[in-house]
């Protein structure tokens, strides 16, 4: 049956899809499913890693698109008591967190279930004693980046190191403007999964400046990890999963089949204690296949949120990463960031 499902996308000589199995076929004709899509195709492996696509069962995962007219809740209970179906679940809308305190709502496709098929064919820094002289960049909106440089010590990091060493910073955002001034110097070659046609988008531009925007080049701010104006920064990948051709679990793989060592994320789900399980599997083959020639696996940083509450908000609340909450010049809580026992970094 494999013959019939891999890469399939419906007939358009039917009224709606089948793949040759009965009890399925029944439930994609009750549901009036006229497309099964393949979550994890095999295009977006390159061909030495193409095997990982297996290992990993990303083969298994499918989604199905159903008309309006039908319940997804309704879908998934059905589905789920197939014996080959391992986890049916509806696909959530996510937001992506701004730097203001808010959000703002994407829709995407929330009434096409997830499945997830049991059968393949169904479906270093160096230590220093003493504190060294702050490195002073020339980039001339320095100053106001300052209080919040200030409070990560940011200029004596620099004193002891800043380069880039080559890592590289998929940003999982709105698309990065790689022909801007202060950012070009420092994209990653392919700039990402959708190349020349990327999207530009001021959120992920705004947060790709933040971590590598080319530092002591006179020009705009000063990154993170911006180098020392020497061509030494961080390289940016723009995965953008707003408007570009890859999904939000799409990306993980995408970045850590091309080398990324870091992952940077800005969104999450509508509501607390919910995800969508190939975004978490994502996520783990990041952590585990990230990291290219820098690291041993992949680190994923993901924004807290800015629901002001303490609940549980993924993916941020997920083991894999690193969440980062909101403070305060002052050192509070900011008043709109997530927090709770789970907050990695504030």
């Amino acid at each position: 049956m494999s013959e019939k499902i891999e890469g399939f996308h419906g007939s358009r000589s039917q009224k709606n899809a089948v793949v040759g199995v009965h009890e399925f076929d029944n439930l994609l004709n009750m549901y009036q499913v006229d497309e099964i899509k393949e979550l994890f195709p095999k295009n977006l492996f390159v061909p030495s890693k193409l095997h990982h696509r297996s290992a990993w069962n990303f083969d298994c995962w499918f989604a199905l698109k159903i008309p309006d007219s039908q319940s997804p809740i309704e879908a998934i209970n059905d589905f789920i008591k197939l014996n080959d179906i391992l986890i049916a679940e509806p696909v959530l809308k996510i937001k992506r967190y701004n730097g203001e305190g808010g959000w703002d709502i994407v829709e995407n496709s929330p009434r096409n279930p997830f499945i997830k098929t049991s059968q393949k064919d169904i479906r270093s820094i160096a230590n220093q004693t003493s504190s060294p002289a702050k490195w002073e960049p020339n980039d001339p909106f320095l100053q106001q980046q300052a209080w919040h440089y200030d409070k990560i010590q940011m200029q004596q990091a620099w004193s002891i190191h800043n380069s880039g060493d080559n890592v590289i910073v998929s940003v999982h955002d709105g698309g990065i403007n790689y022909l801007h001034a202060d950012i070009y110097n420092n994209m990653w070659g392919n700039v990402g999964p959708d190349g020349s046609v990327t999207l530009a988008d001021s959120h992920g531009t705004h947060v790709a400046g933040t971590v590598a925007a080319v530092s002591n080049n006179d020009i705009g701010v000063a990154g993170i990890a911006g180098g020392d104006g020497s061509g030494n920064g961080a390289r940016l990948m723009s995965i953008d999963i707003f408007e570009g051709s890859y999904s939000t679990y799409e990306g993980y793989v995408y970045a850590a089949q091309h080398e990324a060592s870091i992952s940077q994320n800005s969104w999450g789900y509508e509501t607390a204690n919910a995800y969508n399980t190939p975004d978490l599997e994502g996520i783990d083959y990041f952590y585990v296949n990230g990291g290219g020639e820098i690291l041993s696996g992949g680190v994923v940083i993901f924004a807290a949120g800015n629901e002001g509450n303490s609940q549980n908000w993924y993916p941020a609340f997920y083991e894999k990463t690193i969440a980062v909450a909101a403070t305060t010049q002052n050192d509070s809580k900011a008043s709109f960031s997530n927090y709770g026992v789970w907050i990695d970094i504030s």
